[in-house]
């Protein structure tokens, strides 16, 4: 029997500059630029701002770290998670 995904929480923009040792404003510009793979900024047409969609497990990947690092980095724990593999 296939467990199901679990359900990561979400990240949200000034957690992943935390993390990254940059400054939230950098990465919202580098999302909606494309100069960086971890989400993605979207704006809807006639909207003025952006929706920031951050992945778990592609800041992990650039942040060189893994998820549940990651998460225990942010004070969040994870005990669903046995190994890298479910995430």
């Amino acid at each position: 029997m296939e467990k199901a995904p679990i359900a990561l929480p979400r990240i949200k923009v000034q957690q992943a500059a935390e993390l990254s040792g940059r400054a939230a404003q950098y990465i919202r510009i580098a999302m909606q630029r494309n100069l960086i793979d971890i989400g993605v900024a979207m704006r809807m047409p006639g909207a003025k701002k952006y929706y920031y969609d951050i992945r778990p497990q592609k800041l992990a990947a650039y942040l060189g770290i893994s998820v549940k690092s990651m998460y225990e980095k942010l004070g969040v724990s994870l005990e669903q998670v046995e190994d890298e593999e479910t995430v």
